[in-house]
Formats: C-alpha cells, sequence, structure tokens
C-alpha cells in the first residue's frame, strides 16, 4: 500500500504505510520484511528530500540485508543508496554504488536489477557530460525492461533519454522520448513521473523554441 501510495505522488501515506510495516515486522522478529520496510522509509524520505533519513533507513536495511547474506537485497539497497548520493550531488559515490548493484544482479542474473543499474550509470554519464557512454547504458536499459515486458523504470528511462538527446543536440529525438516518458507515466498512474517528465519536456521544447 505504501509503495502505491508513493506512486501516486501521496508521499505522507507511504511514509505511514512503511512505518506501520516496520513496527509489525520488528514485533513478530521478521528480519527481512524489516529489511524491505527500511528500504521503502527510505524511498520515500529520499522523494521527499528528507536525505539523512533516508541514508539512515537504507543504512539499516544494508545492515540486515548483510546479516541474512541476501545478495539480491544487497544489491537493491546499495543501487537505493546511490540514488541519494547522485541527488547529493556525489557522482563518483552514485557510480560506485550503481556498479556494485549492477556486478551483484548479474551475477544472480536478475535482469530487471541490471537493467535499473544500466539506467542508473546513463544518468550518472550525463551527469558528467559523457552523452554516448550515457546513451550506450540507456538504450541497454530500455531493451532491458522492454525484453521483460516491465513497465515500471520505463517513463524515467525515456525521460533519460530525453536529456541525453537534448545534451547531444538531437531536439526532434529528444522531444519524442520526452513524450513517450510523460505518455507512460500517464497511463501508469504514476504522477510523481509524470511530473517530473513534463519538466523534461519543458526543458525540450524550449530549447525547439
Amino acid at each position: 500500500l505504501g509503495t502505491i501510495h508513493g506512486h501516486l505522488g501521496d508521499s505522507a501515506q507511504e511514509i505511514a504505510c512503511a512505518r506501520d510495516s516496520l513496527v509489525l515486522y520488528e514485533e513478530i522478529g521478521d528480519l527481512v520484511g524489516q529489511a524491505n520496510a527500511l528500504n521503502n522509509l527510505g524511498i520515500a524520505c529520499k522523494e521527499i528530500g528528507n536525505w539523512a533519513a533516508a541514508v539512515g533507513h537504507f543504512q539499516r536495511a544494508l545492515e540486515i540485508e548483510q546479516q541474512l547474506g541476501n545478495v539480491h537485497g544487497v544489491a537493491k539497497v546499495t543501487n537505493n543508496l546511490g540514488n541519494v548520493q547522485l541527488q547529493r550531488g556525489q557522482v563518483d559515490a552514485a557510480a560506485q554504488a550503481y556498479q556494485e548493484s549492477l556486478d551483484l544482479w548479474e551475477r544472480i542474473e536478475f535482469p530487471v536489477g541490471v537493467a535499473l543499474s544500466q539506467s542508473n550509470l546513463g544518468k550518472v554519464c550525463a551527469e558528467r557530460g559523457e552523452w554516448q557512454r550515457a546513451l550506450h547504458y540507456l538504450e541497454q536499459s530500455q531493451r532491458g525492461f522492454q525484453a521483460i515486458q516491465s513497465n515500471h523504470f520505463l517513463p524515467e528511462v525515456y525521460r533519460r533519454l530525453a536529456a541525453v538527446r537534448l545534451g547531444l543536440r538531437q531536439l526532434d529525438k529528444a522531444r519524442h522520448a520526452a513524450e513517450r516518458s510523460v505518455a507512460l507515466a500517464h497511463k501508469l498512474g504514476m504522477e510523481l513521473e509524470k511530473g517530473i517528465s513534463l519538466r523534461v519536456l519543458g526543458e525540450v521544447l524550449l530549447a525547439l523554441g
């Protein structure tokens, strides 16, 4: 429920559900559930800009996942820590976190994670102005998500592709990618993603005059 509230843009309900979930998992001593709830809390806090709280929740989740020896969980939380680092401008630290996640997800052959890490590495390259490397990672990510028919992260991938095409001054392709991002986010009811993508579409249209 918390995750759904988050996709709909209701961060307060997302946090409330995640906290209720964490309390229940703590009461029954379920470490796997605690790690998942802490990870969800971290995501919610990141989205509202409470980075210190997000890092704290992710670090607690990571400790539990490492204690359990859950490779998938370690990769997931490490990736999310990278997201916070990237938002805080710690690009090198984010790149390292994303690469660690990619290596782990490739090792356990988890295609969603592989495509997600590729998308995030593309974002890192874009932040550095390495447009061709960014394009390579993002196109890999797009193909990966499409191959398994997973739409959840595609609005973000299309949006990132739009930003890279804008950086390359390929304005028509940038507009097409941004419009795809907005349309898919709208279709999926992902209001937060739609809002971010509309901003990028605005930047592209501004460049087009």
